[in-house]
């Protein structure tokens, strides 16, 4: 209990007790019971002027109950007593100083003056009242400002995450950025090599085709001049004979044409030659096509592709795993595996006798081999799928596996390339 709140119990009682001891004064007059106010209470505050005077007061009091508590509120009963008590002397002519009040409590006032005691009191128990308001006053003002605090720290942090979030995607922009001018940059590089190795293929077939024109010019040089020999050799002395001059003529001329065919061949190729030779060249390449499809379609080879492609397969999912990009889905991962398990069994229907270990055990080998291989790692997608880097060349690559996988069981199970109708 605070101390305002005992003081006003305090008045409350002195206030009932006072107005106990004048009904008991006028019972017992005789000093039995509570005593008279006579008996306590100061010559001063007896008698009507002190009573008009504490009415005054007690008006003044409660019309500004609000500016008032109980401490200035007895402080100012103290000075206007003194004051209207001084104005209208005692008997025996003596008059009232503020000294002669300056000791009067609340308790004196209550029993002597019940009126202007009430009002002190009720002058106690609102400033208590208001002391109590005050504090839950701040008490709000400092749950509000706590809250604008704690509003204001979530804020930043919401402000500081999302800053964080705005640099994190920055930073993936730019690796983005750098992974995507790095396969350019290898996309270029292998196209380059590519044109290298074709543009040396080229010029090596054009030098082994002008070698063998060379030699075959050659071989006609030496058989005109072994000619000639022979003809020096059996021709007679004297005057030059009429055949033998022909055969001096036509000599000429063979050398003659064997000078022009050797600067033709020194100068190049003529376009009827080329194009016999890319007709030779587009039959041979025909020819040897052919024979690659008929060794491709005996059920052994049919196997190994099936199980080489199925490991490039499993490369392709294995190589970027953890990546947000990747060549091959879980998904398509599954659908490569049940697609190789159906050529299997197509094949083994066709030729019981296969061992698929062995086909299994050369794919892995053949493998191992292409990627072992500097001009495969080079010129195909292998090597970006070996170095876990995702590149369009690589994604080609591996989707050219998926896709032979596919075709492949399409060709054993004709049902599996048509959509079946779902509605």
């Amino acid at each position: 209990m605070s101390r305002y709140v005992r003081a006003s119990v305090l008045v409350a009682l002195l206030s009932s007790t006072a107005a106990q001891s004048v009904r008991a004064h006028e019972v017992a007059p005789n000093g039995k019971g509570i005593p008279a106010r006579h008996e306590v209470c100061p010559p001063v505050l007896l008698g009507e002027r002190a009573e008009r005077i504490a009415d005054r007061v007690a008006g003044k009091l409660e019309r500004e109950r609000a500016n008032w508590n109980s401490a200035t509120g007895l402080t100012y009963v103290r000075s206007q007593l003194a004051t209207g008590l001084r104005s209208e002397p005692l008997s025996g002519g003596s008059a009232v100083s503020a000294a002669d009040l300056k000791d009067l409590s609340r308790g004196a006032v209550a029993f002597c003056l019940p009126r202007l005691g009430a009002v002190i009191a009720t002058l106690v128990q609102g400033s208590d009242t208001e002391r109590l308001a005050v504090e839950q006053q701040q008490r709000r003002e400092e749950e509000e400002a706590q809250r604008q605090v704690d509003a204001a720290a979530a804020h930043r942090r919401i402000e500081t995450e999302r800053l964080r979030q705005i640099a994190l995607m920055k930073q993936r922009e730019a690796e983005s950025e750098r992974d995507r001018a790095e396969v350019t940059r290898a996309e270029r590089e292998t196209a380059a090599k590519a044109s290298n190795v074709a543009a040396r293929a080229e010029r090596e077939r054009f030098a082994e085709a002008q070698h063998q024109r060379a030699a075959g010019s050659q071989a006609k040089r030496e058989q005109v001049a072994t000619g000639d020999r022979a003809d020096a050799g059996a021709a007679p002395s004297g005057p030059e004979d009429p055949y033998e001059a022909v055969r001096r003529r036509n000599r000429e001329a063979r050398e003659a044409e064997a000078r022009e065919r050797a600067r033709l061949d020194a100068l190049g190729s003529s376009g009827a030659d080329v194009m016999r030779r890319s007709r030779e060249i587009q039959a041979e390449q025909q020819r040897a096509y052919e024979a690659a499809q008929v060794e491709a379609a005996k059920p052994e080879n049919i196997m190994l592709t099936a199980y080489r492609h199925y490991l490039v397969a499993k490369q392709c999912s294995e190589s970027r795993t953890g990546y947000a990009a990747v060549y091959l889905t879980p998904q398509q991962m599954g659908e490569a595996k049940a697609q190789v398990k159906g050529i299997e069994a197509g094949i083994l229907k066709r030729a019981p006798s296969l061992n698929t270990d062995e086909r299994w055990a050369a794919a892995n080998r053949a493998e191992t081999a292409a990627n072992a291989d500097i001009s495969e790692l080079g010129f195909t997608g292998r090597g970006a799928v070996k170095e876990r880097t995702y590149t369009e060349q690589g994604r080609q690559f591996c989707s050219a596996a998926t896709g032979w996988l596919k075709g492949a069981y399409g060709l054993f199970y004709p049902d599996s390339l048509t959509v079946k109708k779902d509605f």
